[in-house]
Formats: C-alpha cells, structure tokens, sequence
C-alpha cells in the first residue's frame, strides 16, 4: 500500500496517515450510525461563558497574583479537559477560546485591579506614616495585617524628668 501513494494526514493521525480507504470507510461508518459531529447551540456556549466568568470573578478578584496565577491556569486546564471528553465521548463541540479568553481577561482584571488599589492603599500608607514613624515601622505596618483593637504585650518603659528641663 505504501507504493500506491494513497496515505493522507489527518487530524487525527497526523504522524502516520490513514489510507484513503480507510477514510471513505470511516465516513461512511459515521453516516450509517449516526455519529455526526454536534455543535453547542448559543445558549449553551453563552452559559458556558457567563458561568465561567462569574466564577473567575468570584474567585479571582480577591487573590494575590500568584495564587491567581494558579487558579487560572487550574481553570483553564479544566475546561480544556471537559472540552476534551465532551468532545472524544459524546462527539459534542463547544467554544472554548470565549471562556478561555474570558477567564484570562478577568486575571489581568484582578491583576489591574490588585495593583491599582492595594499598591495604592500602599502608598497612601507610606506617605501619611511617613512625617511620623521611621521607614521601618511603616514596611512592618505594611507588610503585617493590621488588627483592630491592637495586641497585647509585656513591654517595659522608662520615664525620665531632667531636673529643671520641664516647669
């Protein structure tokens, strides 16, 4: 068969090739049992993408960047993979370069969005602190979440009077 020149790549065997008989007999063996290829109709493709973004925008708008990061690429590996068994097992198509983009455009949202407030409230921090408490204080502020109420410690204090300084 090789010298008969009838091999021809598919997409599903793009190493190897199938035989053009091979790919008569499989279309003809779609055709009789009625596996045809179906599309997601407009509202499922929709639901697909409202879904997908509601949740991103649930989970993503309160996370660190890498975290984010993390979560994306989790999420974005999900609906590749059910993409793929829809489509291996049930011979079922949706888009998923709308989700995808959709969940990719709600990171770089909270990424804006994370920099633009938090580095901001960072900021503001910095310059108010700053006539007041040394540089070092204000990263320990910064970098601790502050509690209301304050924290309890043992300290000691040592109060002075120069004689004669103070009336």
């Amino acid at each position: 068969f090789k010298e008969s020149h009838d091999l021809f790549f598919t997409p599903f065997y793009r190493n190897q090739g199938m035989y053009g008989l091979e790919i008569h007999a499989n279309a003809i063996d779609t055709i009789l049992r009625s596996a045809y290829l179906r599309d997601a109709s407009g509202v499922t493709n929709f639901l697909i993408i409202l879904i997908s973004l509601f949740l991103s925008i649930g989970i993503l708008i309160h996370q660190k960047p890498l975290i984010g990061l993390l979560i994306t690429s989790l999420f974005l590996m999900l609906l590749f993979f059910c993409g793929l068994i829809l489509f291996s097992r049930n011979q079922y198509l949706f888009n998923l370069f709308n989700p995808m983009f959709g969940v990719l455009s709600v990171y770089i949202g909270a990424l804006l969005y994370h920099y633009i407030v938090v580095e901001g409230e960072r900021r503001k921090i910095k310059q108010t602190f700053s006539r007041y408490v040394s540089p070092k204080v204000i990263d320990t502020l910064i970098d601790s979440r502050i509690r209301l109420g304050g924290e309890t410690r043992e300290v000691v204090l040592f109060f002075s009077d120069i004689r004669g300084f103070t009336t």
